[in-house]
C-alpha cells in the first residue's frame, strides 16, 4: 500500500501493489481515490486522502482490509474508509467512510481524523 496524500492536486491517492516475498506486481497495481467506483464521496483539493493507510483484517474473514486516512476531508474534520479485502484484492463492494463529526469529534475543521491510522 502506497498513500499519495499530494497526489491529484492534494485530493490524495492510495495505490495497491500485490506481490510475493520476492516480487512486487507492478502491472497489476490498483489505484484508489475518493472518485473510485464504489468509495463514498468525491475527490476534493486538500483532503489528502492516503496520508493514513493501514493493511487489518477488520471483520476477521481471512483477508487483508484497507484503512485509509484523509485528514483534510471537510474542512479539516478528516475522515477514514474501510475497503474490504478479498480472494483476489482489495474492493470498494461494501466500503464505507466515518468523518469526525459521525465519531463524535464534531464536524469543525481541526480535529483531522484520518491522519494516522494505527490498529493491531
Amino acid at each position: 500500500m502506497i498513500g499519495a496524500p499530494g497526489e491529484n492536486g492534494g485530493s490524495g491517492a492510495v495505490t495497491v501493489i500485490r506481490g510475493t516475498a520476492t516480487l512486487l506486481d507492478t502491472a497489476h497495481a490498483v489505484t484508489w481515490t475518493q472518485n473510485s467506483t464504489g468509495v463514498p464521496g468525491g475527490s476534493e483539493t486538500g483532503d489528502a486522502f492516503g496520508t493514513g493507510v493501514r493493511v487489518v483484517d477488520l471483520n476477521k474473514d481471512g483477508y487483508a482490509d484497507l484503512v485509509i486516512g484523509a485528514p483534510g476531508e471537510d474542512g479539516g474534520a478528516g475522515a477514514v474508509w474501510w475497503l474490504r479485502g478479498s480472494a483476489s484484492s482489495v474492493t470498494a463492494t461494501g466500503a464505507v467512510s466515518a468523518g469526525a463529526g459521525g465519531t463524535g469529534l464534531g464536524s469543525a475543521g481541526g480535529a483531522h481524523l484520518g491522519n494516522v491510522v494505527t490498529g493491531p
